[in-house]
């Protein structure tokens, strides 16, 4: 079959390990970074199509660790953050500049506040997440197009949900 990508060389026991590449359809350069034992390790990057960089940083064990940045298409800094060990607030820009999404997050996991806002800056989701499970006010949408607001304890919704529709 046809390949995508250039796999990191293997361990003995089948576990990723080394540098790797994965290619676009065009055969550039889509990702590139490393393994060890079986987990990112080392520097990452990913380009867009054409070879710009859209967004780079570092792994350690798995983890996001470090400075990261996304940058658009045409070499502009969109956003930086920085996570120590997959821990802290991780960040993504729409490709023209706006932020798109906040997510806090625990060992790479999500842990606590997550939002996404539409390219005007309003917040479309918002809730607070604790791995897979929802705690506390959870929002969808804004008053001035459609909204929903529940509330969930431990992943379960409890009370009312309310649904506002404006068209």
């Amino acid at each position: 079959g046809q390949r995508d990508s250039t796999d990191a060389a293997y361990l003995p026991d089948g576990v990723r390990d080394g540098a790797f590449v994965s290619l676009f359809p065009d055969a550039t350069i889509e990702i590139e970074g490393s393994y060890a034992a079986g987990k990112l390790d080392g520097a990452w990057k990913r380009h867009y199509p054409g070879g710009a960089i859209a967004e780079e940083g570092q792994y350690i064990a798995g983890q996001q660790d470090g400075h990261w940045r996304q940058l658009s298409p045409a070499g502009t800094v969109l956003g930086e953050y920085t996570l120590k060990k997959g821990t802290g607030t991780k960040k993504r820009w729409f490709d023209d500049g706006p932020l798109y999404s906040e997510r806090e997050l625990r060992a790479g996991a999500p842990w606590g506040m997550q939002k996404i806002f539409d390219h005007e800056g309003n917040v479309m989701i918002s809730g607070k997440l604790f791995g897979k499970l929802y705690e506390g006010d959870h929002t969808v949408g804004w008053k001035n197009t459609l909204r929903i607001e529940e509330t969930f304890k431990r992943g379960t919704r409890v009370g009312p949900r309310k649904i506002w529709q404006f068209w």
